[in-house]
C-alpha cells in the first residue's frame, strides 16, 4: 500500500502545475522538517559555474527532464515503511516520472542543509501525512539525487 502511495505522489507531482509563491530566489532553508517553506519563482539561470548554488541547481533539475534524469543515481533507493519496518525498492531509469519539485502544491518544500555536500529536500502535504526525504549530494562538483526516503503516515 506504501508503495502504491508513493507512486500514486510521483504521479501527482508529475502532473500537477499551479501557483508558485516567491522567496527571492531561494528556497528556505531549515534545520527541520517542520519548518514551513515554500516553492520559488525566479532563480538565475543554470550554468555549470553555479552549481556550488543549490536552488539554480534545483531550477534546472525541475525544469528539464533530461537534465533531470541525468541528476539521479538509477536505480534511486526509495526507503519506506510498512507496519513500523523499513522496506526497501529501486526505481529504474525507466520507470522513474519527471516530476517538477518547483511546481508542487498543494504541498511545501523545506530544504534543509546537512552539510555543503548533501541537502534534504523535504516534501509535505498538511493534514495528509505525506513527509517524503529527498537527499541531494555533491559529487565531483555536480549535485545528484541519491535517496528517497518516504515516511508518509
Amino acid at each position: 500500500m506504501r508503495l502504491i502511495t508513493f507512486i500514486w505522489l510521483f504521479l501527482f507531482i508529475s502532473c500537477n502545475n499551479s501557483h508558485k509563491e516567491s522567496h527571492n530566489g531561494q528556497l528556505p532553508t531549515t534545520t527541520s522538517p517542520l519548518t514551513k517553506g515554500h516553492a520559488l519563482t525566479s532563480i538565475p539561470t543554470y550554468n555549470p559555474v553555479n552549481e556550488n548554488n543549490f536552488d539554480i541547481f534545483l531550477k534546472k533539475f525541475s525544469d528539464d527532464s533530461t537534465f533531470q534524469y541525468s541528476r539521479i543515481k538509477f536505480p534511486i533507493k526509495v526507503i519506506y515503511s510498512v507496519d513500523d519496518k523499513d522496506s526497501i525498492t529501486f526505481i529504474d531509469r525507466n520507470k522513474w516520472e519527471y516530476t517538477n519539485y518547483l511546481n508542487l502544491t498543494p504541498s511545501r518544500i523545506d530544504k534543509e542543509n546537512l552539510n555543503n555536500n548533501l541537502i534534504n529536500l523535504i516534501y509535505t502535504i498538511e493534514d495528509t501525512g505525506t513527509l517524503v526525504y529527498h537527499f541531494f549530494q555533491k559529487k565531483n562538483g555536480k549535485w545528484e539525487l541519491i535517496l528517497i526516503e518516504d515516511h508518509s503516515t
